[in-house]
């Protein structure tokens, strides 16, 4: 006999009783500290295999990398935000450079990237 599911009232609404909520910060790792971002002049003396991700995916692929891992980037930034015409979350793995455009979400032991990836994209943000 299956049992019922218990609900709660929190801060977002009503959630099963064994769910938590937590903030972004709480399961997540923040390596915004880690971008850097090239010029379009500056990629092009440094073409090569590793991909260059923007706010909205690859723009480029260069011969350095910065990251090495399976990592959440997110649109800090473009039209999208506003028009939702595309995801703006990805999930990146192996080896890639990300600009200032994007933020890099690294998981911890307590979340799982494409959670975060599934519900970044699901949620309607607007740009500030």
């Amino acid at each position: 006999m299956a049992s019922e599911t218990k609900f709660k009232e929190t801060e977002i609404g009503m959630i099963p009783e064994e769910w938590k909520v937590k903030e972004l910060g709480e399961i997540s790792v923040n390596l915004d500290n880690k971008r850097v971002p090239l010029s379009a002049k500056e990629r092009e003396k440094m073409k090569g295999i590793y991909p260059y991700y923007g706010a909205q995916g690859i723009i480029d692929h260069i011969n350095d990398y910065i990251f090495d891992g399976t990592y959440l980037l997110v649109a800090e930034d473009d039209e999208n935000l506003k028009s939702h015409k595309e995801k703006i979350a990805t999930i990146a793995k192996g080896k890639f450079w990300v600009n200032n455009h994007a933020h890099i979400i690294s998981n911890n032991e307590k979340n799982d990237l494409k959670f975060l990836y599934y519900f970044i994209n699901t949620v309607m943000y607007q740009s500030t």
